[in-house]
């Protein structure tokens, strides 16, 4: 069996977030070409307590083959199944155990006045421990390792390393950190859309497999997507083909697997020397608009470009010669991180 996850949609109307709608619709559409016929959604499904749910019903109502299971998250707390009348959707507001096919799922909704380790401690000195079994929640799993939540800075029903490793569970599926990762058997979805600029890179949903206990990636082909790079910038007789270049390496590195970039917002910062700054700037907005790509922010920061003088001639041609060099060094150091640095030594410039 099969069982599909996300969260932090945050979703408000359709008018309001339709990017976001349209990632959900992505998500049900992709289970439904699959027969996957179980989602379940980790929290904040909603931004904020709402008196009106019609978007979000209608949807789920079109896909009524799709079981939807939402728990509460520390956006939408206080959600309730009366708000939700078509059938296949299901609001899990308490700690509750379901079955699906031989896995035990613990459903921990989000409660601000405590910790996730102390509510499965509570459950399972209630209830026997099953033998199989995931967990779901909305919250930060502390660790060594953690990413911070730009969108919602804080702690929020945290869940411990020393909690998984005491219940042991197969696998857990949190939601509130917006960017998809994994650290171990723990699983972060992430936010289907972003919800601001600092939410680089592509969007993902999950799929569980109860027979073999795998996860799968699905990439969501999103009508919104951010990057934010930063290119290096060598002064050079053939720029405009350097820049060109440094582009395509960028969008390469993306690993995008549609080649529609109108979803693209770019935000790009530029560092190193050029001659000529209205030239940079065009060559860099040029090529991008050529591929397609919106820049976040309309143009470029040009803020860690310096311009060169007529008298630098000889350190450029002294530049040129280190590129030369660098290009077929075998190393697995990163050749612009060697480049940036000796452009600072030869034109003395102190950070």
């Amino acid at each position: 069996m099969k069982v599909a996850f996300t969260a932090d949609l945050h979703l408000r109307s359709r008018q309001e977030t339709p990017e976001r709608f349209e990632a959900l619709e992505n998500i049900l559409q992709k289970l439904s070409d699959e027969n996957i016929n179980e989602l379940i959604i980790a929290g904040d499904t909603f931004d904020k307590e709402s008196f009106n749910y019609h978007d979000f019903n209608s949807l789920c109502n079109s896909f009524h083959k799709i079981k939807i299971t939402i728990i509460p998250g520390n956006h939408d707390p206080d959600i309730d199944k009366k708000y939700f009348p078509p059938d296949n959707i299901q609001v899990i507001n308490k700690p509750t155990i379901k079955q699906y096919d031989t896995i035990s799922v613990l459903f921990i909704p989000f409660d601000h006045a405590k910790l996730m380790d102390e509510v499965i401690s509570v459950f399972f000195y209630q209830n026997s421990p099953p033998e199989r079994w995931i967990l779901i929640g909305h919250g930060d799993y502390c660790s060594t390792t953690k990413d911070i939540n730009p969108y919602e800075p804080g702690i929020y029903m945290p869940l411990s390393g020393s909690a998984i490793n005491k219940f042991n569970p197969l696998a857990a599926f949190l939601g509130h950190i917006h960017k998809a990762h994994n650290i171990g058997r723990i699983h972060y979805p992430g936010s289907p859309c972003p919800i601001n600029a600092d939410e680089t890179g592509k969007r993902y949903f999950l799929v569980y497999n109860t027979r073999d206990n795998s996860v799968e990636k699905i990439t969501l082909k999103s009508k919104l997507i951010f990057f934010r790079e930063t290119l290096l910038i060598l002064p050079s007789d053939n720029e405009k083909e350097m820049i060109e270049g440094s582009i395509d390496n960028m969008i390469k590195s993306w690993n995008l697997d549609y080649p529609d970039f109108s979803c693209i917002r770019l935000i790009l910062g530029l560092k190193g020397f050029t001659t000529d700054l209205i030239k940079l700037k065009n060559y860099v907005m040029n090529y991008l608009n050529s591929k397609g790509i919106t820049l976040y922010n309309n143009e470029p920061d040009l803020s860690k470009v310096n311009v060169l003088k007529d008298t630098d001639d000889e350190k450029i041609t002294i530049l040129k010669r280190v590129r030369e060099k660098t290009e077929k060094l075998q190393t697995e150091t990163n050749r612009d991180k060697i480049l940036e640095k000796v452009q600072e030594l030869i034109f003395d410039i102190r950070k």
